[in-house]
């Protein structure tokens, strides 16, 4: 079974990770998948700024010309893959998938904000 990144062999964590195989390189694109059906995504390369609120419940990610708020529980295992450019999305997930172990991303807020 092939690795992929955002799980381990045994469980697979809901609310981020990806798609494929975990690659050679890092991932180009970073893609917000909503509940309604959106989907956003962005070029890594365009990321600047990630922060993590101290109670690891919000995550703001600086994209040039975009602000992406994350907003949820134990999001430091997302904040550390997010520094490698390890993952291919981000996805909010229903209540009842929230595991008392694992990261649970509640709401995907993204805001343009003007260039200067």
């Amino acid at each position: 079974m092939s690795q992929f990144s955002g799980q381990d062999q045994e469980h697979r964590i809901k609310g981020f990770g990806s798609d494929q195989p975990a690659p050679q390189s890092r991932e180009l694109m970073l893609n917000f998948r909503k509940l309604t059906g959106e989907a956003t995504a962005f070029q890594y390369s365009y990321l600047y700024h990630i922060s993590l609120g101290s109670e690891q419940k919000e995550l703001t990610l600086n994209f040039t010309g975009h602000q992406v708020i994350i907003a949820g529980e134990k999001l430091l295992e997302l904040y550390n893959s997010l520094l490698g450019w390890g993952i291919q999305f981000v996805e909010e997930t229903q209540p009842k998938d929230r595991c008392d172990k694992a990261a649970f991303v509640e709401t995907i807020n993204i805001i343009e904000r003007p260039m200067e």
